[in-house]
């Protein structure tokens, strides 16, 4: 009788089963719908790099060049030229 009283119950392992079963497929979708998730994130990324690199171009196109106009590196390269040492550089009078 002893040996009797230690013995699973009926149907004891169907139903660990079908837990099992069910925890492993929730785990499973919830793994599914994360991936899915972090890969739209990064199309997404991707296309609005695509597009805010199309908008500066056109940008750019659109603009006007005006050459009379000098960038700050010419300009800072022709008084870099103009002073002879970096005493001069440093009292120099932008």
């Amino acid at each position: 009788m002893e040996c009797a009283s230690r013995r699973t119950p009926k149907g004891f392992f169907t139903v660990c089963g079908r837990i099992h079963f069910v925890l492993v497929m929730t785990i499973m979708t919830v793994l599914r719908s994360y991936r899915d998730l972090r890969r739209d994130m990064e199309r997404e990324e991707k296309l609005a790099s695509k597009r805010n690199r199309y908008l500066r171009e056109t940008q750019e196109q659109k603009r006007p060049r005006n050459p009379n106009l000098e960038s700050s590196r010419t300009r800072s390269r022709k008084i870099y030229s103009l002073c002879s040492n970096k005493s001069d550089l440093l009292n120099a009078d932008f």
